[in-house]
C-alpha cells in the first residue's frame, strides 16, 4: 500500500514538474512575443537579451509556469496536451483582451487561437509538432501585427491634403532665440529655428496661457484657457472628452501620430486621447505587460526609484531615434499629423559636454534652486529664493543656452529625416513653439511655474507652410489657444467646439493675450494688450495688482504705482472680465488621476509632484 502511494506520489510529482516546465517555457514565449509587440507599438528601442524584456519572460515564467505545477498536483498527467492547450488559451485570454483596443480583433485572435488548439489536439504527432509551431507563429502575428482600430471608421483626407508637423520644446522662452530679441549674446544659438523664421512667419508676442506644461499644452491641444479644460493640480488629466488638435484631425482622415518626452504630456494624463499612436519617454515595458501588472498588484514587483533629477531616456536624440523607428514603418500616401515635444532645454541643463565649446566655468550646485510650489509668488513676502553669485548665474545661463543650442541641431536632423521621408515638404505646414520659459532670477525665482513674467510666458511661436507669408512678423500679443482653430483652417476641418483661440490668419476679433496660474493657493492672472501689461496675485483674500509699460519697462523692474493709474482702468476691467468668462466652457472633470509607479517616478525626478516643483 505505502509502495503504491510513492509511485502515485512520485508520479504527481514527476507530472507537475514536466507541466511546471511547459508552462515555464510557454509562458516565457508569451512575455517575449508581448514585450516585442509593445516596443514595436509604443517605439521603445530594444537591445538584445535587453533587462526590461527578460523581466516580462520571467514574469509569465513564473506566472505560466506556476499554474502547470498547480495543475499537476491537482490530477495525473494522461493527457498533457490538453493542459497545454489550456495554458495557451489562459495566455491568449489574459493578454488579448489586455492589450487590444478593439472587440472585434480580440474575439477573432481568440478563435483562431483556440481552433489552433483544437486541430493540434485531434492531429498525429508530426501535425502536431508543425501545429505547435504554426500556433506560437500565430500568436507573435497577433500581436506583433495588432491593428489599433478606433471606435469608428477614419473618413478618407481630402486629396492632397498637407501634413502638419506641430515641434513643443520645452521650457523655451523667446528671448533665447535671436529673431526674438535675445540680448544675453550677439551670437545666434538657433541656426535653425533662426532660418525657419525667414521662412515663414514669426509670432513677436506669442503667450503660454499657463507657466507649467501641462495645463499649457492641454491649452494648446484643445483652444480652451486653462478654467474651462480644468487641468490645474499636479493631478488633473484631460478631460477625454474634449476634442482636440488631434481627434480634430483625426476625423479628419489623418493619421495622427505624438512623440513627447516629457510626462506630463503622456497616457497617464490623458494626452494620447485623438492620437493613432503615442510614444512617451517614460514608457517602459513592464507597465504596459498584463503580467507584471499582475504580479504587482499581488505585491511581487515594483518600479525602482532614481534618485537623480531628469527623466531617463528623454533627450531630444532619443526622440529622433523614436521618430526614426516610426517613419521607417510610415505609409508617405496618407496624411499626416506629428507632434513633436522634446525636453531639453529643461532642468538639470546638462547638454553634451562637446557643444559647451568650453570647460565648466564654475560648479553650482542646481538643487537649492528648486522649490515648492506652494511659496508665495514674487512679489509677495516670502517669495524670495536663494541668490546666487554673478558667476553661477552666468554658467547657469550658458548651460540653458547649450541646452538650446543642442535641441535646435536636433530639431534640424528631425527635419531633415522628415523631408528625406516625405513627410515635410514645401506643401506642408510646420510650427515650432514651446510650453512655457524659464525664469533666471529675473524676479527672484528660479526655473518656471511661479509667475507670470515675460520671461515665464512669453514664448517664441514660427509657422511655416503653402499659405503663410514668408519672412513676416507678426507684432500683436497672440495665444497659444489660438493654434488649433488655425491649422483647422489649414485643413479646412472646423472646430469640433466653441474655444478661446482664434485663426491667427484669419478675421481676428480678440484683442491681446491673456494668461492663468491656475493653483488653489496664490493663483496668478495676466493680460498684455499692446505695451500695456496687468498681472493680478492673490494673497489672502485681497488681490495685488500690478501695471507695466513694456515700452518703457520691458523687464518688468518696477510696477507701476496705483495699478497704473486711469490709462491702465480698461486693462484691469477687462482681466477681470476674463478671469469671469476663461471658465464659460468648462465641462465636469474626470477626477485626479491615480499615479501608475513609472508615471509617478517620472514626475518626481522633474519635481512635479512630492512637494517639489511643477512644471
Amino acid at each position: 500500500m505505502l509502495s503504491l502511494l510513492n509511485t502515485r506520489l512520485t508520479s504527481r510529482l514527476s507530472s507537475s514538474l514536466w507541466l511546471g516546465l511547459g508552462g515555464a517555457g510557454l509562458g516565457a514565449l508569451v512575455g517575449a512575443i508581448e514585450g516585442r509587440w509593445i516596443a514595436h507599438r509604443d517605439f521603445i528601442p530594444l537591445t538584445p537579451f535587453s533587462r526590461e524584456l527578460l523581466s516580462i519572460c520571467l514574469a509569465y515564467l513564473v506566472l505560466v509556469g506556476g499554474i502547470g505545477i498547480l495543475l499537476g498536483l491537482a490530477r495525473r498527467w494522461s493527457r498533457p496536451e490538453r493542459i497545454v492547450c489550456g495554458l495557451t488559451m489562459a495566455c491568449a485570454v489574459w493578454v488579448l483582451p489586455y492589450q487590444s483596443t478593439s472587440g472585434v480583433t480580440t474575439i477573432l485572435g481568440l478563435s483562431m487561437v483556440a481552433g489552433a488548439c483544437g486541430i493540434f489536439l485531434r492531429s498525429s504527432t508530426r501535425v502536431r509538432g508543425m501545429l505547435w509551431i504554426f500556433n506560437f507563429l500565430l500568436l507573435l502575428i497577433l500581436l506583433a501585427g495588432y491593428p489599433n482600430l478606433n471606435a469608428t471608421a477614419k473618413p478618407a483626407a481630402s486629396q492632397g491634403a498637407p501634413n502638419v508637423v506641430l515641434v513643443v520644446i520645452d521650457t523655451l522662452r523667446a528671448d533665447a532665440l535671436s529673431p526674438f530679441g535675445s540680448t544675453r549674446r550677439t551670437e545666434s544659438i538657433s541656426p535653425v529655428m533662426d532660418s525657419l523664421a525667414q521662412k515663414g512667419t514669426r509670432f513677436d508676442k506669442a503667450y503660454a496661457q499657463a507657466p507649467w506644461t501641462r495645463p499649457s499644452t492641454a491649452s494648446l491641444f484643445t483652444g480652451l484657457y486653462p478654467a474651462s479644460h480644468g487641468i490645474v493640480t499636479p493631478f488633473d488629466p484631460l478631460d477625454p472628452s474634449l476634442q482636440t488638435m488631434a481627434s480634430m484631425l483625426q476625423k479628419s482622415g489623418y493619421q495622427t501620430i505624438g512623440f513627447s518626452a516629457n510626462p506630463q504630456v503622456s497616457a497617464a494624463f490623458g494626452f494620447h486621447n485623438g492620437f493613432d499612436r503615442f510614444w512617451n519617454s517614460t514608457t517602459q515595458l513592464e507597465d504596459r505587460s498584463a503580467g507584471i501588472r499582475l504580479l504587482r498588484k499581488w505585491g511581487l514587483g515594483k518600479v525602482e526609484k532614481q534618485p537623480a533629477r531628469g527623466v531617463l531616456h528623454s533627450t531630444a536624440d532619443d526622440v529622433n531615434l523614436a521618430i526614426k523607428k516610426w517613419v521607417r514603418g510610415n505609409r508617405a500616401d496618407t496624411p499626416t499629423f506629428l507632434y513633436v515635444h522634446y525636453l531639453d532645454p529643461h532642468d538639470p541643463y546638462t547638454a553634451p559636454e562637446d557643444l559647451l565649446g568650453q570647460p565648466r566655468l564654475a560648479e553650482v550646485e542646481e538643487a537649492p534652486l528648486y522649490a515648492s510650489q506652494e511659496l508665495p509668488p514674487y512679489p509677495l513676502e516670502g517669495s524670495s529664493l536663494p541668490k546666487v553669485n554673478s558667476q553661477e548665474l552666468h554658467e547657469l545661463q550658458r548651460r540653458y543656452d547649450t541646452e538650446v543650442r543642442y535641441v535646435d541641431d536636433r530639431l534640424g536632423k528631425m527635419l531633415e529625416l522628415l523631408r528625406a521621408e516625405g513627410v515635410y515638404g514645401e506643401d506642408d505646414y510646420l510650427m515650432i513653439t514651446s510650453d512655457h520659459g524659464e525664469e533666471f532670477y529675473e524676479h527672484r525665482q528660479w526655473q518656471h511655474g511661479r509667475s507670470l513674467y515675460e520671461e515665464m510666458i512669453r514664448v517664441p511661436l514660427i509657422m511655416v507652410g503653402p499659405t503663410v507669408a514668408k519672412d513676416q512678423v507678426f507684432q500683436e500679443p497672440v495665444e497659444l489657444v489660438d493654434v488649433m482653430p488655425t491649422v483647422a483652417a489649414w485643413v479646412g476641418a472646423p472646430p469640433p467646439f466653441e474655444q478661446h483661440g482664434e485663426n491667427l490668419f484669419g478675421n481676428r476679433k480678440k484683442v491681446g493675450a491673456f494668461s492663468h496660474r491656475p493653483r488653489e493657493q496664490h493663483p496668478i492672472w495676466s493680460l498684455r494688450i499692446a505695451d500695456q501689461k496687468v498681472i493680478w496675485v492673490k494673497n489672502g483674500d485681497h488681490w495685488v495688482k500690478l501695471a507695466f509699460d513694456l515700452k518703457v519697462d520691458p523687464l518688468e523692474a518696477h510696477s507701476l504705482e496705483a495699478e497704473g493709474g486711469k490709462p491702465f482702468l480698461a486693462m484691469h476691467q477687462r482681466l477681470a472680465e476674463l478671469m469671469e468668462s476663461s471658465a464659460r466652457y468648462r465641462r465636469e472633470g474626470n477626477g485626479a488621476v491615480e499615479l501608475g509607479a513609472s508615471d509617478a517616478q517620472g514626475l518626481e525626478q522633474l519635481g512635479y509632484i512630492d512637494g517639489a516643483e511643477e512644471d
